[in-house]
């Protein structure tokens, strides 16, 4: 019984974990109609963290499927036959290194000096291509479930599978804080 006391006064709101930063809670899926649909939605709930970058530019007519939370988010954008794929979000990426066919590079994008672009296979033109950058955040939430938000920065991954070079190009120049 002493042991139930004493765990139930340390969730009391004055209890020894009051002053403990809160975790936003886990992201939840959500399948929208379009990518101005899903702009809306990202931007209506992604209140703890900016800026909030998405692609205003695709190469077909696509649908989408949002996972929001709090502090981050995640869009798979599709074409009807889903053989083209963009995807946004904010993510704490870890590539691994290159292998077999992937090229990879460290480049300067957007205002980061230090991304990585990858593409997964150097030989398919239109192979799965990422770029992972950290942007610098406008806005953070004190923590983050999904980020470390020490570096006062907000990890990015853009990826795309089944688009070419130049259509990958054409979707990144077109990122905007929305």
């Amino acid at each position: 019984m002493a042991v139930l006391s004493l765990l139930l006064a340390s969730c009391a709101p004055d209890g020894p974990f009051a002053n403990l930063p809160t975790v936003a809670p886990k992201p939840t899926p959500h399948l929208v109609a379009s990518p101005e649909e899903a702009a809306r939605l990202v931007r209506a709930n992604v209140t703890a963290v900016a800026p909030v970058l998405l692609p205003t530019s695709f190469p077909a007519p696509m649908t989408a499927l949002v996972t929001l939370g709090q502090d981050s988010f995640s869009v798979m954008y599709m074409d009807e036959s889903t053989d083209l794929r963009v995807h946004i979000g904010i993510v704490a990426a870890n590539p691994s290194a290159p292998q077999g066919r992937e090229g990879q590079a460290v480049i300067a994008f957007r205002s980061d000096p230090s991304a990585v672009r990858r593409i997964d296979d150097s030989t398919n033109p239109a192979s799965l291509r990422y770029v992972v950058w950290n942007e610098p955040a406008k806005k953070l939430p004190e923590s983050s479930y999904v980020f470390d938000v020490r570096c006062k920065c907000v990890p990015y991954v853009l990826s795309t599978e089944g688009l070419t070079e130049a259509q990958f190009a054409k979707v990144a120049a077109s990122l905007a804080d929305r």
